[in-house]
């Protein structure tokens, strides 16, 4: 029967294993405290600390042809690109690494990037020594997207006349002067090329890449599938009109994969030629999306935001302006104690959409160059991190069926903040009066009771309109009562239930407490509105050793006011309803 053994028993080579064990285990977990003081400080760890961790757990590259190469996405930040184009690289043997920070940032030797990391269950951002890169593929198609900057262009010049590679997949603008004013015709144009407009491709092979000089098509090498190749310095350049020659799409059958694979092969591998491959590790950063992330930051405390250096003057000014005073805006509505752990935003280029990186720290990559997109969604995820006001043992507590703060609560606060800033104040808040027209259309009413987030409720009325009917009915109490409602009930929540933190509530509880808060009686509205509740008067109810009187809240079922971006007043205390 197996047993443990006491040090006396155990050989002097077996002690030496054990204690170089326990050695090294608390070695790590000391690297991995400090990794963890770094990135809940919202600081970026130092490259000298970064070196203690592994890069990256990818597996190693199958035929490694010791070609790095980089993916910027930092014009027009693409899934395709990402979760495609990179794997297709990548399975042939190409060290790659996708990024969403300047190029100047990523292609001046000697500059740090920021990366993550795997630091245990942690993936905290870290600095890191960049690479050097035989190849660099940039595309965009979006004339809006983030800019190539003069020191971007740069870059790319000094890369190539190096002897760096470059392929570039753009598109054909719809007008002249369009072509004209787009920074990328700008970047391509040092080195003979240019994409024109529309209205100017006449040639039958509908390139839409011309030379300076007026050649349709002045590929040195007819078999590979771009409109333009050259030299330039000791460098080499390639430039398509569009990734899908290239790159597989989701319905080309076996034969076509495999040419596209191999055109895309060979034209890297033309394009490394200028100078021998780097070599050397091939592991390169990849984790949350991206290799690379932004190089500049706005630390705000709670949230922390990365930006590329080459984002559009209104961009930059929203991100150093007008996120500080959003963030302070919503903890003003919403008093909250600070947590640990920041929430990092991550903007990227483009326009619309983006992906939640869940790993520790947290964070939401936005694809936008719309300050207002921005800032709706960082007042939407900053109000994620906020509870609201906690009980008098500092503690939140209590659960509503509508989720504390869940998707309707940082959606009140993001449509505060997108009316504030835009100064559309015309209508009520998210356009919540939209549920009385989709109700009528479907000839009922909304049961948040039995149709917030179900798969009954999903079904028929479709994902959204649930979190509609809760800020209509916010709407409807806010326009009564002011803003001090909303953290008075979070506030009333967390003193009710503050010898039970746990307890889940009922849809009737969540009502009972909204109730205590403005100081009168609303369940006869909630079920007025369709709400299946259990009780039709809440007369009277204890609150904190007293009991309180309620007489029933006089609100009605018609369109609600305006948006109301009054400041709050004390929530401990009760209120007074407006005339």
């Amino acid at each position: 029967m197996a047993r443990d053994l006491a040090p006396a028993q155990l050989g002097k080579a077996q002690l030496a294993r054990l204690h170089a064990t326990a050695a090294a285990d608390r070695k790590r977990a000391k690297l991995l405290s400090r990794a963890e003081k770094y990135w809940i400080s919202g600081t970026t760890m130092p490259v000298s600390f970064t070196r203690k961790f592994t890069v990256s757990s990818e597996a190693p590259l199958k035929d490694d042809t010791g070609i790095n190469i980089l993916l910027d996405q930092a014009h027009q930040t693409q899934f395709a690109m990402l979760w495609g184009l990179r794997g297709q690289i990548r399975n042939q043997g190409f060290r790659i690494c996708s990024s969403v920070a300047s190029l100047d940032s990523v292609l001046t030797p000697g500059e740090l990037s920021r990366i993550r990391i795997k630091a245990g269950s942690m993936e905290p951002f870290a600095w890191w020594a960049t690479p050097e890169f035989n190849v660099v593929i940039t595309s965009q198609q979006d004339l809006k997207a983030q800019p190539y900057t003069a020191e971007e262009q740069s870059a790319l010049w000094q890369f190539v006349r190096n002897g760096g590679g470059l392929l570039v997949i753009g598109t054909s603008p719809k007008t002249p002067d369009q072509a004209k004013a787009w920074s990328l015709n700008t970047a391509v144009g040092q080195f003979g090329a240019r994409f024109p407009s529309q209205e100017e491709l006449t040639d039958s092979t509908g390139q839409g890449v011309v030379h300076s000089r007026e050649l349709a098509l002045a590929a040195e090498n007819k078999d590979l599938p771009v409109a333009y190749m050259a030299t330039v310095g000791k460098g080499r350049v390639a430039v398509h009109h569009s990734r899908g020659d290239l790159t597989i799409g989701r319905n080309d059958d076996e034969t076509t994969k495999e040419r596209k694979l191999a055109d895309l092969r060979r034209t890297l591998l033309w394009l490394a030629g200028g100078k021998a491959p780097v070599g050397g590790d091939y592991r390169m950063a990849h984790m949350g999306g991206v290799g690379i992330f932004p190089d500049q930051e706005q630390n705000l405390g709670s949230v922390v935001v990365y930006y590329a250096g080459n984002q559009k003057p209104e961009v930059l000014n929203c991100i150093e302006e007008n996120i500080p005073a959003a963030a302070k805006q919503i903890r003003a509505w919403l008093p909250t104690k600070r947590f640990a752990e920041p929430y990092h935003i991550v903007i990227c280029a483009g326009g619309g959409g983006g992906w939640a990186i869940n790993g520790r720290p947290k964070a939401a990559a936005v694809i936008s160059y719309s300050p207002l997109g921005i800032l709706g969604i960082y007042a939407h995820e900053m109000a994620h991190t906020m509870g609201g006001p906690r009980n008098d043992l500092g503690e939140l507590a209590g659960r509503s069926p509508h989720h504390n703060q869940g998707e309707a609560h940082a959606g009140w606060f993001q449509g505060k903040i997108q009316a504030q800033f835009s100064g559309k104040l015309d209508q009520a808040n998210r356009n919540c009066n939209s549920i009385l027209e989709l109700e009528t259309k479907k000839g009922r009413k909304l049961d948040l009771a039995k149709e917030h987030q179900t798969k009954e409720g999903r079904a028929f009325w479709g994902k959204g309109p649930e979190w509609t009917k809760l800020w209509y009915t916010w709407q409807k109490i806010e326009d009564r009562y002011g803003p001090t409602w909303y953290p008075r009930w979070y506030w009333v929540r967390s003193m009710r239930w503050r010898d039970e933190p746990g307890h889940q509530e009922t849809w009737d509880e969540m009502v009972e407490d909204m109730s205590i808060a403005v100081g009168e009686d609303l369940f006869p509205f909630y079920r007025s509105v369709g709400t299946t509740l259990t009780r039709e008067r809440l007369a009277s109810i204890e609150f904190m050793g007293r009991t309180l009187e309620l007489p029933i809240a006089p609100l009605d079922t018609g369109p609600a006011g305006n948006v109301c971006l009054d400041p709050i007043g004390d929530y401990t205390i009760p209120l007074n309803p407006r005339d």
